[in-house]
Formats: structure tokens, sequence, C-alpha cells
């Protein structure tokens, strides 16, 4: 080997370790880490809530609302075991896992034209929620949705109505007595035997006190029309009964001192009116807190009223 050949011969070095290479991945991994970490941290409870239809519902876009507050969104809807009510699971925000107490009420929020008016209406665009009224108690991850927005009530009792066919009136349409709304529709169903139908109704108190064992109930929904060789007689409701149906009822005078109807009575619903139950009037006191008028009680402005009309005499 001459010395040109000992001058050329290359030379091994050692490859430098590059750190720099890891610094991206590292820092998108320690970045990935810590999202999840903190997604993870941020759920709150799963809740499971059975309805009898949910139509409307879809995973991952309907939210639970409380007072107008988004606390959670549905993660799945399928069916029952079997087959005849609707199991929704949604997940609260971890903040508002203290709402799964076993007096809250869930019930699904639609469009909906009753006798109070319109509810419902911003579901038109953006579809159905659940709507969460807080409740006491205990814990629970399990509820029984309600089939419709409950009435703001402390005491009401429940009764069975008996007809031979199918009413006008739909589950929630109102209960009427005198035009004054006491009640409402719970559900219309067929009986067990499928001979009757069965028509279940609230009523609130302090109203339930009206009713009595001769109590009179109808269905007053829709258009009655009369035609005979003298014309036509059509006889209707209240707006809010032709578009949506409702019960109306009557006591007779002869009930009154009767006791109150247990709740889980049961009355025939008849179809029409008879014309002499609207005559009734039935005196039945209610526990009812004084109409104020100018820091004055209704009763003292009528007596009022009624000193002036005998001194103009």
């Amino acid at each position: 080997m001459n010395a040109t050949e000992s001058h050329h011969k290359p030379e091994i070095v050692p490859a430098r370790s590059s750190w720099l290479v890891w610094i991206i991945p590292l820092i998108a991994l320690f970045i990935g880490a810590y999202l999840i970490t903190k997604e993870f941290s941020n759920r709150g409870p799963v809740i499971t809530i059975t309805f009898q239809e949910g139509s409307g519902l879809e995973a991952d876009k309907t939210k639970l609302i409380s007072k107008g507050v988004v606390v959670g969104v549905v993660e799945s809807i399928q069916l029952s075991e079997n087959l005849k009510n609707v199991v929704v699971k949604a997940r609260l925000q971890k903040s508002m896992g203290s709402l799964a107490k076993t007096e809250t009420r869930m019930w699904i929020v639609r469009p909906v034209f009753d006798a109070s008016g319109f509810h419902g209406m911003d579901t038109i665009m953006n579809g159905p929620y659940i709507e969460v009224e807080p409740g006491q108690g205990k814990s629970q991850r399990i509820f029984e949705g309600l089939n419709q927005r409950p009435r703001n009530s402390q005491e009401s009792h429940a009764y069975i109505l008996h007809t031979d066919r199918r009413i006008t009136a739909q589950p929630g349409v109102p209960v009427i007595f005198r035009g004054i709304e006491v009640g409402n529709v719970d559900t219309v169903q067929l009986s067990e035997d499928s001979t009757e139908v069965l028509v279940g109704i609230t009523i609130e108190e302090p109203y339930f006190r009206l009713i009595r064992k001769g109590t009179k109930f109808w269905d007053s929904g829709g258009v009655d029309m009369k035609v005979n060789l003298m014309g036509a007689r059509i006889k209707t409701g209240s707006l809010e009964s032709i578009l949506t149906g409702a019960v109306e009822f009557a006591t007779p005078p002869s009930a009154a001192s009767t006791p109150v109807a247990h709740s889980g009575s049961h009355f025939r619903l008849h179809q029409k009116v008879d014309e002499k139950w609207l005559e009734w009037e039935a005196s039945i006191e209610l526990p009812l807190d004084p109409i104020q008028t100018d820091n004055r009680t209704l009763e003292e402005t009528l007596s009022s009223n009624a000193s002036l009309l005998e001194s103009d005499s």
C-alpha cells in the first residue's frame, strides 16, 4: 500500500443522534393525551330514560335542557327488550350530575297547541329536545319519561273514563269545568278485553273537589250538527276544543253534599252533552285564594260596588 492510497482511505464516523426529530411527535402525543384526559374528566354520568315513543330524537344531536340551559346530550336510542318502549341513554355534563335525583322529571318537548296556546315552537327548526325539571331525592340513573309536559300542582286526583268508541281528545288536551281548565287527559287506550276505550284524566288541586258520584263527563270536541225538517242546528264548543278536543264535566246540585270521588274512581264518558247538565249549578266550596283588586279582595270590591248602587238608588 503506497502513501497515496493510505491518504485517501475513508474514515468511518458514528452517526449523530438527531433528537430534534422527536420533538414534534412528542408534543403531539402530549397534547393528545391531555385532550383525552380532559374529555374523560369532564364527562358526567350516563342516565337511562324510557319513553313510550321517541320520534324525532337523534343520537349525538338531541339535547337535554333545563331552564333553557343545555345540561346533556343523547348518546343512543333503542327499543326496549319487550319492544314496547324506547330506551334513551344520555350523558349529563359533569357539573349537572346533581340533576340525576329520584324526583327529577323529564319529557320530550315538541311543538303542540293546547288550550293555553302554542308550546315548543323552537323545536320546529331545531327538532325536539328533552326537558329536565330538577327534583330532590337520592341519586338515580334510571328514569321513566313523562308522556307530556307535567302540570304544576302539589296534589291531583286521577280518574278513569269509559266510552264505547274513540273520542276526539288526545293525551294532553284539557279537562274543562264551566270554561275553566281544571285538568288534562293523560292517556287514551283500549280496555284489556278491547270492548271499551279507557280515558285517563287528572284533575288538579283544588278542583278535584268538584268530582262527586253523580258527576257527568262528555266529549266536547268537534262540531255537533243536527238536521231535521225545521233546518240545521250546529253546536260547537270553544275554539280550543274544536281544534284539539276537550273533556268537560258537570256535577248535579243533589251531589254537592256527597263525598268527593276518590282518586281512581271510574265514570262513563258520554259522546254528547245532555242539555240539562249545562243547567246544573252545584254549590261546592273550593279553598281558593281571594282575588286581589287594588289591594282589596274581590268580595270587598263587590260589597263596595253594591253599597254604591244602593246609595244611588
